[in-house]
């Protein structure tokens, strides 16, 4: 039998709360973590802007119109056709079971939630929960 290949970029990738929260926190710091510079400003900024305009179209709950595609993240373009409990130009994405994180530059915020339920609900009734208690 033929060993078969399959290359994904998103596959089998693990890593720690901590971890991606410190990935979060560059993200709001623009390129920036613990005084070093990791990625170029003008890079985070183009993850933060929709590269696809309309293509991207829905994110299987939302309206069209509410999000798009930055340089690997989804990004929130009106947050009321989106059904996100985030603010417009946030970006982030969300895994498999329950992992969820988005950055807000607007308002100096990196999200990591990491629930690990099978559920596509879940993650965003609590993400919700917790936008609402901090984000005006």
């Amino acid at each position: 039998m033929r060993e078969r290949r399959y290359y994904s970029g998103s596959v089998g990738m693990v890593s720690t709360a901590r971890d991606y929260s410190h990935f979060g926190q560059m993200l709001v710091n623009r390129g920036q973590l613990l005084g070093n510079r990791v990625l170029k400003e003008s890079s985070v900024e183009l993850m933060s802007i929709n590269q696809l305009g309309d293509l991207f179209g829905r994110n299987g709950k939302g309206k069209p119109g509410g999000e798009g595609f930055g340089y690997t993240v989804s990004v929130t373009l009106d947050p009321d056709a989106a059904m996100m409990p985030r603010s417009k130009r946030a970006f982030g994405w969300a895994g498999a079971f329950g992992t969820i994180s988005w950055t807000e530059s607007k308002t100096q915020l990196a999200v990591v939630l990491m629930v690990q339920q099978p559920t596509k609900s879940f993650p965003y009734e609590i993400a919700k929960v917790f936008s609402d208690a901090i984000i005006d």
